[in-house]
């Protein structure tokens, strides 16, 4: 994830109401998801299965979910399960002794877009209705329930249905569609094993143009009547790819790559794997009339995002307090690629190491690796980390 410094930042949740978390004795193996969605409402529907292992005898486990109305939930399609919410969790209570194996969770859902650019949000562009996710750092709670942690790496199966007239796509490729009454369903094949916070969905009207040059499929979506800004980034997206599995030495792990331009977003971008989703003032340039420095962002943002792929993404933090570490080496790799791929633009020249000393030595500074108890210990310094830990 790309971090600009502003006070919409902030606005997300801004603490997590029970910072213990859900440890090990229930754990997912993997999950599939639907959801009903149409941007011109306000409200979906969802139901989601979640294959477990119980690793020891109990009666009751957690799960999370944040604003969400759980209709039903049930083990086995048997064994009745009592609700409890306990925001930003669900306790999970069986009418009898669940002994350790494998177990099938089902749950149905509904609830409210979000309007403040977490979760499953809705937003316009223009007069349009669009939905997109933002579900870093802990905010996939608030589109379906899951084990929200990101040492919970499993695959996702997403089906997403919505009006026809719409495009949908998510982290995957879609393996088949139907159709019915003017509403399309849209089924994405799995996932490979991943956090929550790096499954992604977008619905809505956008317009797209595909990214040739690249082994696997990727294209450039943005809201209607801007896809035509499009051309920088596609043009230089396959030559970082490229760069990028010629340093780790391993092919992008995905099955596509999708880049998406969203209006309304509190970031810069963010790495969900197969669909990175960024602010559109940095996806869509004009590379005829943009200055060097607006390109040079550009450039520098989709490294560091596609530098995620690997490291974060293939590679990831079992907990947040390793998250500096993550963002920081994103940003020294998306550096060395720019410097390596163009060097016309000197951006070597740049001494970043001193902004980071001034930034550093402020009586306020937080350590850039410390312990993480809510979702304000994430944020909390988060900035200085990016540069802090690339330099030093």
């Amino acid at each position: 994830m790309k971090k600009f410094v502003c006070v919409a930042l902030l606005l997300p949740s801004l603490a997590w109401a029970q910072p213990e978390r859900l440890g090990d004795t229930v754990r997912p193996l993997r999950q599939r998801v639907f959801l009903r969605t149409n941007p011109a409402q306000s409200n979906y529907t969802g139901s989601t299965q979640i294959l477990l292992k119980v690793e020891k005898a109990t009666t009751q486990f957690r799960l999370h979910a944040l604003e969400l109305r759980i209709k039903k939930a049930v083990l086995n399609e048997s064994i009745g399960l009592k609700i409890e919410t306990q925001s930003p969790t669900v306790l999970l209570t069986a009418t009898r002794p669940l002994q350790p194996g494998q177990y099938r969770l089902s749950l149905e859902f509904a609830a409210n877009y979000n309007t403040h650019s977490v979760g499953l949000y809705k937003f316009k562009d223009g007069e349009r209705p669009y939905l997109s996710t933002q579900f870093e750092m802990a905010e996939a709670r608030r589109c379906f329930p899951c084990f929200d942690e990101p040492a919970f790496k499993i695959p996702f199966q997403m089906t997403v249905a919505a009006p026809s007239d719409l495009r949908v796509v998510s982290n995957s490729p879609q393996l088949k569609e139907s159709k019915k009454a003017g509403w399309t369903t849209h089924e994405f094949a799995p996932t490979p094993p991943m956090p929550s916070y790096l499954v992604a969905l977008a619905v809505g009207p956008f317009q797209s143009v595909p990214v040739a040059g690249m082994r696997i499929p990727g294209r450039i979506l943005a809201p209607q009547g801007k896809i035509g800004l499009a051309g920088f980034s596609r043009k230089n997206t396959p030559a970082i790819v490229k760069a990028l599995e010629n340093y780790f030495g391993i092919p992008y792990a995905y099955a596509k790559l999708d880049q998406v331009a969203i209006s309304e977003f509190p970031y810069g971008a963010m790495e969900n794997a197969g669909l990175v989703t960024y602010h559109e003032d940095i996806l869509l340039v004009n590379g005829k009339t943009a200055s060097e420095d607006s390109k040079t962002l550009t450039l520098m943002v989709i490294a560091h995002e596609l530098s995620h792929q690997w490291f974060g993404n293939l590679v990831t933090m079992k907990w947040w307090n390793d998250l500096w570490l993550n963002e920081a080496f994103a940003s020294w790799m998306a550096s060395k690629i720019v410097n390596q791929l163009y060097p016309e633009l000197e951006f070597f020249l740049e001494t970043p190491q001193n902004n980071v000393m001034t930034q550093d030595a402020n009586l306020s500074s937080k350590p850039i690796r410390k312990p993480i108890r809510s979702e304000a210990d994430v944020m909390d310094g988060l900035g200085l980390a990016y540069n802090k830990g690339e330099w030093f």
